[in-house]
């Protein structure tokens, strides 16, 4: 994980979204999540490129946004 550029201690980190007030929370360390049969990589994982990942969380925000309480 560490040659992918994962930081493995920490608290993790917060990035702008492009165009949005809502900041994109990016995990410490990678859960493995994505190695289990059907599941892929989490919305917060620090393996995912910061651009996919802040497409994935804003439409995230969008759809729990519309859907409403």
């Amino acid at each position: 994980l560490v040659a992918h550029g994962a930081p493995i201690r920490g608290r993790g980190r917060d990035l702008a979204l492009p165009g949005r007030a809502d900041r994109l929370p990016v995990r410490a360390a990678c859960c493995l999540m994505f190695r289990l049969p059907g599941m892929g990589f989490c919305t917060t994982c620090p393996l995912l490129p910061s651009d996919e990942a802040g497409a994935r969380y804003a439409a995230y925000l969008d759809r729990v946004r519309t859907a409403g309480p």
